[in-house]
Parts: C-alpha cells; structure tokens; sequence
C-alpha cells in the first residue's frame, strides 16, 4: 500500500529522470576546498604533506627494523624462525612505504576515473 509521500516522491523521481535522462543531485558539484578560503587551503595542504612525510619516515624505519632483523637471524644468530620473523617485516613495511609512496597517484587516477576521464 502506497502512502501520500511515497507517491509523491515515486511520482518526482520518475518526472526528474524523464526530463533530464537520469536524476543526479550532484550533477556539476566537484570536490573544492577553495571556498574556505586560500589560508584553510594552505593549511591542509601543509598538514596532509606533513602526514605523508611522517608516514614515509614510518615506513622507511619499518625497512630498516625488518631488515636489521633479518640479517641479524641470518648472519649472526643463524635462526630461521628469526630470518622468517625479519624478512616478513621488511617485505609488510617495503609495501606499505610502496603504496604510501604512490598514493598521490592512486588519487589522481581514482579522480580522473570519476570525473568522466578529463574529457567531456
């Protein structure tokens, strides 16, 4: 049984995607954080440039830890359980400070995929 409202609302919903070939509230709205004003933009641009980094550095030491370990089980103490323990540490941190590294890229390409590949 169809209430008032849900008639109504059918009735819009089917209206807007006959006139216009697809009912879209966000057509023509892109992302832009200009509108807060060039100080709030410079301030997340510093912020954001300034977690990259860290998580870099994050990365970088997690390397270094997983490989000093690794050589360590395998030159020094000559423990395979320990070799094992290093070498899966450097390979989790090697890939993470990958994908940290491109992140920029994997946006940009997820945003040009979304806005119709730069050509319209």
């Amino acid at each position: 049984m169809m209430t008032k409202t849900t008639a109504i609302l059918a009735s819009y919903t089917v209206t807007a995607a006959d006139d216009e070939g697809g009912f879209n509230p966000f057509d023509g709205v892109t992302p832009d954080i200009t509108v807060f004003g060039v100080k709030f933009e410079n301030t997340i641009t510093l912020i954001l440039g300034g977690l990259w980094a860290l998580c870099l550095v994050g990365g970088a030491i997690g390397m270094l830890l997983g490989g000093g370990k690794w050589a360590l089980a395998t030159k020094v103490t000559h423990s395979v359980e320990g070799a094992l323990e290093g070498s899966e540490g450097f390979k989790k941190a090697a890939i993470a400070t990958g994908v940290i590294a491109l992140i920029g890229m994997i946006f940009g390409a997820i945003m040009f995929i979304t806005s119709g590949g730069g050509g319209e």
